[in-house]
């Protein structure tokens, strides 16, 4: 598990920031993964829209997922992205006491 330490006066006002802006992400990726697994996603403009990101910040995260090497294209007859064979991908994120 990863662990985030963060030092500073406003320890909290960071860890509250940081876990929203996490939680916001990994809610985007399994909603990404959601639709294309189900092959929904609609237009780039429509998915980018729905995830509220610019087209161009999805442009760049569906590249890093490519190159990742996640099995993904795009279909215009369908107007969605779908993977090539069958994939699963699942972000989480948890936050532990250990003390």
């Amino acid at each position: 598990m990863d662990v985030i330490t963060i030092y500073g006066s406003n320890n909290l006002e960071v860890l509250i920031n940081k876990k929203m802006k996490l939680s916001s992400y990994i809610y985007r990726i399994n909603l990404l993964h959601k639709l294309i697994k189900e092959r929904r996603t609609g237009t780039p403009e429509e998915l980018a829209k729905r995830l509220r990101l610019s087209k161009s910040r999805l442009s760049r995260i569906i590249e890093e997922l490519k190159l990742e090497g996640v099995p993904l294209a795009y279909s215009r007859q369908i107007r969605s992205y779908y993977y090539t064979i069958d994939y699963k991908m699942q972000a989480s994120l948890e936050f532990t006491s250990i003390g």
